[in-house]
């Protein structure tokens, strides 16, 4: 008996300075993982042996309590769960007709469910993608990349917010045979060669898709064969990941200069060098940013120390992708980009940060931060040529913190303080690509001043343009059409000119 509690406190002191060896961050997360801990530490044990599998796998792990899945399931009216699995089915239009027969026999809606990396990965799942990974390493595309880049646009298991599927020998399966023709060419050329091939059967359904999760897994989006821009992104980078050849998303959280967002993807040639790229639509070559970006951020896997979330409390933070950790600013990779100074009013001085947002969809959108220093807030590298407004959070609120800020194509900053002493007469014609008036209906002028304010309503009876006077000056002003679907863009006007600029 005093054998046996011998070799056990040896086993017990073996394991205790084993996992002392871990880095802070592996220890912080197996403490996270609970109950599936022992998974996580097999695939620590695993590659105890091999250095440099070790080193990586303890990126994984270090960074996987950041991680986790959005996805849902389909419940009835009394919300009980209703089993349905599309990859079930011999194809999608399959699934489809038969998830509609359910749904004529009693109304379904989806009930969205979030489950962290740490709670569901197992050792045979990890162990098996990192192998596959470092096969992957060695192929021609793919051996110029530092340990560092390996670790973020080809090792890692995910890429978002996906369900997490063992994607790896589905992809491989479905495009090795590409890859065997295109092993001669450069990476520029492969990559356009996939694209292209892809962009041949994978639909973009645009606003077609109605699944509550921005990304879907990536098993479901090569059965669909089809999704909207964020997964016409997921399943190229899986694809090109599949086949040794490095790849990230970039995105902007919202255009600065029009409504919505956009999502591509970016690869790396032998020499380093960024390829962006419209994933399953069209190659490097074709590239164009042709508007404004609000910012520019690129997905990693690894948490940055220098994103907002890691640095400051949720409740600071607006419900939306400033509180992820795993993104770097890559703006200044697309657009000409400036440091942005704006001043607060005297009741948010005392702030440490505040954010800045552009108008995007009807409202003013938080897209980036900036910290506080003498009655101002300065935002770092963004893009020119942009009307910025300054925001705080108040009571869970996004609050107007500041006046709009025009940033000018050479790094001056514009403040658009309202005068309302200073009356003007504005004048506005019709403009291609931002106003076309329609006969017998109304158009309202609103300004800006701390909110939308109504200054005048009137209605086109003939001619192509509207005059309104006593306007205030030197503010931001948007027409709004009774007709209006949100996309009406706001304008400044020269007060000595009576020129006027859309923004």
């Amino acid at each position: 008996m005093k054998l046996f509690y011998t070799l056990l406190l040896s086993l017990i002191c073996i394991t205790a300075a084993f996992s002392a060896t871990y880095p802070a961050n592996v220890q912080n997360v197996l403490q996270k993982a609970g109950q599936n801990r022992p998974e996580l530490e097999k695939v620590l044990k695993h590659y105890r042996n091999d250095s440099l599998k070790f080193k990586a796998v303890c990126f994984l792990i270090g960074n996987m309590d950041i991680h986790v899945a959005r996805t849902y399931y389909w419940a009835d009216s009394l919300n009980n769960k209703v089993p349905f699995d599309e990859l079930g089915y011999p194809d999608y239009e399959t699934a489809v007709k038969s998830f509609n027969a359910m749904s004529a026999k009693t109304k379904l809606h989806p009930v969205q469910v979030k489950v962290p990396d740490v709670e569901c990965m197992t050792a045979k799942y990890l162990i098996r993608n990192i192998d596959q990974a470092f096969k992957l390493w060695q192929k021609p595309w793919a051996q110029n990349l530092t340990f560092e880049q390996f670790c973020e646009y080809l090792l890692p298991y995910r890429i978002a917010t996906e369900s997490m599927q063992d994607w790896r020998l589905k992809y491989d399966s479905v495009f090795c045979n590409l890859s065997d023709r295109y092993t001669a060419l450069s990476l520029k050329q492969a990559v356009t060669k996939f694209n292209n091939n892809l962009a041949g059967w994978f639909f973009n359904s645009g606003e077609l898709e109605r699944l509550p999760e921005i990304f879907s897994g990536p098993l479901n989006l090569l059965f669909r064969k089809q999704g909207a821009c964020p997964n016409m992104v997921l399943v190229t980078a899986y694809m090109l990941r599949s086949q040794g050849i490095p790849c990230a998303i970039d995105f902007t959280p919202a255009w600065a200069t029009s409504t919505g967002a956009h999502y591509w993807d970016v690869s790396f040639n032998e020499v380093g060098d960024e390829l962006p790229f419209d994933g399953a639509v069209q190659g490097p070559n074709q590239f164009i940013m042709k508007r404004e970006p609000s910012k520019v951020l690129r997905m990693t896997y690894s948490r940055q120390p220098e994103s907002l979330a890691m640095q400051f409390p949720d409740e600071t933070i607006p419900d939306n992708f400033l509180r992820l950790t795993n993104y770097t600013d890559v703006t200044h990779n697309y657009w000409k980009v400036f440091d942005l100074k704006a001043r607060l009013f005297p009741k948010y001085l005392k702030r440490k940060i505040s954010l800045v947002s552009v108008f995007n969809g009807f409202s003013w959108r938080p897209v980036f931060w900036g910290r506080n220093k003498a009655g101002y807030s300065i935002y770092q590298e963004m893009s020119c040529g942009v009307v910025y407004l300054p925001l705080v959070m108040q009571d869970h609120k996004t609050m107007p913190a500041g006046y709009p800020v025009l940033l000018q194509s050479d790094g001056s900053c514009l403040e658009l303080r309202i005068n309302k002493q200073k009356r003007i007469s504005i004048r506005i014609d019709e403009k291609v690509d931002y106003l076309k008036y329609r006969q017998g209906k109304k158009y309202t002028l609103f300004y800006w001043d701390d909110q939308w304010k109504k200054m005048e309503t009137k209605m086109i009876d003939e001619g192509k343009f509207l005059a309104f006077d006593h306007v205030p000056s030197n503010t931001l002003y948007l027409l709004v059409p009774e007709y209006s679907q949100h996309k009406e863009r706001p304008f400044t006007v020269d007060a000595s000119s009576g020129g006027m600029s859309w923004w």
